[in-house]
This record gives structure tokens, C-alpha cells and sequence, in this order.
């Protein structure tokens, strides 16, 4: 296979977008351009993933096939929005949502409560609502909401299998996305799992700048030429690590369950659309959280009248199912 190649072009002060909101993304031409070809290139690459699916395992024509990853945020919302127009309408869609994983001091106070409120978390809440925007634009689509519960103590029942699943990835990060992704593919929650296929909504973040520190590596005293270099390095970084993060890891989670995953983002011809794409398209922080950040994305999912997904900040599904709180510690090497 080809190396991957970053557009590296540094973008002029009036190469900028000026747009303030994404109603005003028809006033910048490239831009709009850009998001119109990632809408057909993505709709392509998902139709070849959600469709010609071997039917062995369904009891009924109404039976899920697919299920999508579904934290809530922005790029699973307008992946299972895209889906939804190429699997037959009378088959419903799972969307996996992994709740908090409750610890063990938090028990007795639970059970005074109600399950629901014990596990609201960011991705939960998020993913209710969102829900219901994706049952608002598909009328007739059944989506299954599937809110995987996790106890502490299956927590640590499962941690040295996940542990060993993810290596040679040993990081307490690792750990901590790694969580998440295998309870949600176990998919033990209030509903039965049956389809084999997973669509996974990793990816954007590396492609279209949406990390943390994508936004740390550009934001300094000044905004010049350099900031915009190590935003480009940062990017580069993660387009090299996508095997062995995306492409390992994670699918070594899913495949536990014999669940097998499929990565729209990561298809080829997305992967050199967006890395071939200026800088300034895919994000810049001069127009803010909630609009710079996977700003090309926040573009389709607007025109696909996703009007809530597309301002949803961003949230890492290691932190929005707050997986990564599970040990105490955020840094170092799993154990």
C-alpha cells in the first residue's frame, strides 16, 4: 500500500474561513466543496460496509445486522445517519452506549436510586438525545438504544483479559478506551446483541484534528505559521499510529465477541481525501470549541440536518463513559 500523504501547505491570513456559525458555511466556497465530496466519499465507503451482510444470524427480517459504537458525539451520529439510508427500513439499528462503570463505594447509594440516574454520564445523556434526533429525522426506523451497565467488579473481573487483548498497547489510556470499547461489544445491556457486524466511528479525531492535544500543540502566545507546523506534526503523528491504534487495538476489543469491525473512516479513499485536504478545512482554532475542532465534519453533519450533533463539543469516549477514572490515574502503564 501507498504512504499515507499530509498536505503540509500552511494556510494565509485569507485563506482562513470567516464563517461564525455553521449557517454561513455557503459564503466560503472551498469549504463547502470540501464537505459536500467528504459527504459522497463517506456515504460510499459506509454503503460498502453496512450492505451485502450475511443474514445467517437473524431470526427475523426485523433483526439488527449492525450496530454502531454510539457515545453520542458528533462522527458515531452522523455515521448511523448515513447507515440508516442503505439498510433495508425494516431492520432495526443498534447503537451500543457504555455507561459509567460504577465503583464500589458508589454501591450503597445506588441502590437507592434508580439505575438510570446511578449510570448518567456524558455519554448516556448525550446519547439519549441524539437518539431521539436520529428517531426524529428517520421515522419508521427502529433504533435499538443499548446501554451496556458495567459493575466495578466485572470491571476487574475482565482487566487483565482486556490487558492482554490490547498489548502490546500498555498504557493506562490504552486500558481506559480499551474498557470501554470491549463492555460495548460484550454488549450485556437492556437489550440482546445479534448482529456480527460493528461499525466503529474511530478515526475522526485523527484525521480532522479533534484531539486535546491537536488544539494544545497549535494554541500559543501568538497565532503564526509555527503553530500551524505543530498542529500539522501532531496530525502526522496520528495518521502513522492508525494501524496500530485503530486497526489493533480497538479490534482486537470488538473481535473478543466475535464481533467483526468495520472502520468507515479509516477506508482508503476517505483517509487520502482528508489527509489531502488544507489544514484550515478540517479544523482551526480561531473559530472556537464546538465549531474549529472537526470543523469539516461539523459541515456534513449539518447538511445532513444533524442540527444538534454538529455543536457538540467534543468528548473522548474514554472520558464520556468516564472509563478513565476506573484506577484513579490517567497517565502511565497499565497494570
Amino acid at each position: 500500500m501507498d504512504q499515507m500523504v499530509l498536505n503540509r501547505d500552511i494556510p494565509d491570513k485569507q485563506d482562513r474561513l470567516k464563517f461564525v456559525q455553521l449557517e454561513d458555511q455557503p459564503s466560503s466556497p472551498e469549504f463547502l466543496k470540501a464537505s459536500r465530496l467528504l459527504r459522497v466519499t463517506l456515504d460510499d465507503s459506509v454503503k460498502r460496509m453496512v450492505t451485502g451482510i450475511s443474514s445467517l444470524h437473524q431470526k427475523t427480517e426485523k433483526e439488527s445486522r449492525v450496530a454502531v459504537l454510539f457515545s453520542g458525539g458528533l462522527d458515531c451520529t452522523t455515521l448511523a445517519l448515513l447507515a440508516h439510508s442503505h439498510i433495508p427500513p425494516s431492520e432495526s439499528i443498534d447503537l451500543l452506549n457504555t455507561k459509567r462503570i460504577q465503583k464500589d463505594s458508589e454501591k450503597s447509594s445506588a441502590d437507592n436510586h434508580n439505575s438510570d440516574t446511578t449510570f448518567d454520564v456524558p455519554d448516556l445523556q448525550t446519547g439519549e438525545r441524539l437518539w431521539r434526533e436520529l428517531s426524529k429525522l428517520t421515522p419508521g426506523r427502529d433504533w435499538r438504544f443499548v446501554r451496556v451497565d458495567v459493575r466495578m467488579a466485572e470491571y476487574l473481573e475482565h482487566k487483565e483479559k482486556i490487558i492482554k487483548l490490547m498489548r502490546p498497547n500498555l498504557t493506562v489510556m490504552d486500558l481506559s478506551i480499551a474498557a470501554a470499547l470491549y463492555f460495548a461489544a460484550r454488549g450485556i445491556g437492556n437489550s440482546h446483541l445479534n448482529e456480527r457486524v460493528g461499525s466503529l466511528r474511530l478515526g475522526a479525531d485523527k484525521l480532522l484534528g479533534g484531539y486535546s492535544q491537536h488544539r494544545s500543540a497549535f494554541l500559543t502566545t501568538s497565532l503564526s505559521s509555527n503553530n500551524w507546523e505543530r498542529l500539522l506534526d501532531e496530525l502526522a503523528m496520528d495518521l502513522e499510529r492508525i494501524s496500530t491504534r485503530n486497526l489493533g487495538r480497538d479490534d482486537w476489543m470488538m473481535s473478543w465477541f466475535c464481533l467483526e469491525v468495520r472502520h468507515p473512516l479509516l477506508n482508503r479513499r476517505v483517509i487520502d481525501l482528508l489527509s489531502g485536504l488544507p489544514v484550515h478545512l478540517k479544523r482551526d482554532h480561531g473559530l472556537g470549541k464546538g465549531l474549529g475542532d472537526n470543523l469539516l465534519l461539523r459541515g456534513l453533519a449539518h447538511g445532513l440536518r444533524l442540527v444538534k450533533s454538529c455543536r457538540l463539543p467534543k468528548q473522548a469516549i474514554q472520558f464520556g463513559a468516564q472509563s478513565a477514572k476506573l484506577d484513579g490515574n490517567s497517565k502511565g502503564q497499565a497494570g
